[in-house]
């Protein structure tokens, strides 16, 4: 004998950014012609301890995108930049960043490194990358070679080329100099433990005794085209008058120079206005006893001449008699239409009813009102649509009674279903949570409510609320709901 379920069904609708740098120094590891990094050539930029010597996985092309140099799988091998590569010039911010990877399948082969940069030979900046803190000795299978040595929420190598990305800032003190980084192993030994780098690059950031920019943000979208440029006092030296740069080219050729502004003034507000949609680059200078001394360089990018949505519509599901409220705004001075379509896929002012103006509109909820809702904003330079929303009454949209019929008495809809089980002429019981019910038997059975493309989509959800019962004549009717939310 088989097992019968009972169903009936009610459905219902319910009511910020790093400094931007100047790039001095950067090694990829792309093209060096040697099969060790312990014979690097006289011109190249590295040297190695002897332990390098041993490296016989030198350059390999992997997932962290191009070549990579395995330096060594023994303790205390160092890479160094050698002296007089790279100079640093005095009283200035720089960031020293580089990739480094463990490849390892023993859990207790995770390693260290240790970082230390000099400037004229004295130690200014040192510290430690550590294995992935959330690493555990599970997850490093035996024979399986897994890439640590990660920051941020991702270990694995293979997922997430920037978590193995590591920086530190320093300053290179009154007189400048040579700049010499120094990489260190640290951690057991072994062959399956090596230890690579690869992207080491050096950025100058800006003078100490430069000013620190504040606003507009450094690459912020969608900026005024008579913006407020904005610093504050560096954090040494004083400060004699300020000067403001600001050009469509970062180096400066050309830039517009507003000079001699007072060492009270920690603003400035342009007054011939930009060019729209165009990016600029701007820094701020100080002049202290005859020297001067650069902020960074930030960039922004102003807004086009045509409208930019800043508020859009957002969908919603009322009472019939509740107010509707539709709001949009824009840039750039617009005016706003108000449009009402039946057709999501198909929501074009040529043929979709006009029903208001103004960046707000404001109706009582009816069924008759009920559609999709979009805005155009347009001014002499073009416009901008908002994506259409819904707006809908909250209302009963299906009640399937299983009355002998698979009929919606809300809507009018006929419903149909499937039960291999099930005679056709048997599918009715009299066992109803009210009146009859629909009896499935077996598995494999469903009931497809109809009318799903007139409700489905409601912007709150919807719930549905039916009775089943296990077996017939003998079970208890259960009431049950699910919600979907769109």
């Amino acid at each position: 004998m088989f097992n019968k379920t009972l169903l009936s069904i009610l459905v219902v609708c319910c009511v910020s950014s790093l400094i931007q740098g100047k790039v001095i120094f950067q090694d990829d590891f792309e093209s060096y012609p040697i099969a060790n990094p312990y014979v690097f050539a006289a011109g190249e930029p590295w040297t190695t301890s002897s332990e390098a010597r041993d490296a016989t996985r030198t350059f390999v092309t992997g997932n962290m995108g191009g070549t990579n140099l395995w330096v060594s799988n023994i303790d205390g091998t160092k890479i160094s930049l050698k002296p007089g590569k790279v100079l640093s010039q005095p009283m200035t911010q720089y960031r020293l960043t580089f990739l480094a990877a463990c490849e390892t399948y023993r859990a207790d082969r995770l390693l260290k490194v240790d970082v230390e940069v000099k400037v004229n030979g004295v130690s200014v900046d040192k510290s430690q990358v550590s294995d992935y803190e959330g690493l555990v000795a599970a997850q490093v299978v035996a024979g399986t070679a897994a890439r640590v040595m990660a920051h941020g929420d991702d270990w694995q190598l293979a997922d997430s080329k920037d978590d193995h990305y590591f920086s530190l800032e320093f300053a290179s003190g009154v007189a400048g100099g040579d700049i010499v980084v120094e990489i260190t192993r640290v951690g057991p030994e072994g062959s399956g433990s090596w230890f690579s780098i690869d992207d080491v690059t050096i950025e100058e950031l800006q003078s100490v005794r430069g000013p620190q920019l504040v606003a507009p943000e450094d690459k912020a979208q969608d900026v005024t085209v008579t913006p407020t440029f904005e610093w504050s006092e560096p954090s040494l030296g004083t400060v004699d008058s300020y000067t403001l740069s600001y050009c469509d080219c970062n180096d400066f050729v050309g830039a517009t120079v507003i000079s001699g502004l007072s060492n009270l003034t920690e603003s400035y507000t342009v007054v011939t206005p930009l060019d729209n949609f165009t990016t600029y680059y701007w820094k701020v200078s100080t002049l202290s006893s005859g020297q001067t001394y650069d902020s960074a360089v930030w960039s922004l990018t102003t807004l086009p001449a045509s409208p930019v949505l800043m508020v859009s519509p957002e969908s919603i599901t009322l009472a019939a008699g509740e107010t509707v409220m539709l709001e949009c705004e824009a840039l750039n001075n617009p005016t706003y239409t108000w449009y009402r379509s039946a057709d999501y896929s198909n929501a074009t002012s040529g043929d979709d009813t006009t029903v208001g103006t103004g960046s707000t509109l404001t109706f009582t909820m009816a069924q008759d009102k009920e559609g999709f809702y979009y805005c155009i904003a347009n001014n002499s330079a073009g416009q901008a649509v908002t994506e259409p929303v819904y707006v809908m009454t909250a209302r009963l949209v299906l009640h399937m009674q299983f009355e002998n019929s698979l009929a919606d008495s809300a809507m009018g809809a006929i419903g149909a279903f499937s039960d291999p089980n099930t005679n056709p002429n048997d599918r009715y019981v009299a066992d109803g949570y009210f009146g009859t019910a629909f009896s499935f038997q077996g598995d494999g059975g469903h009931v497809e409510l109809p009318g799903g493309d007139e409700w489905a989509f409601y912007p709150q959800g919807i719930t549905y609320l039916y009775w089943a019962k296990q077996l017939e004549n003998t079970g208890n009717w259960l009431s049950g709901d699910q919600r979907q939310r769109r």
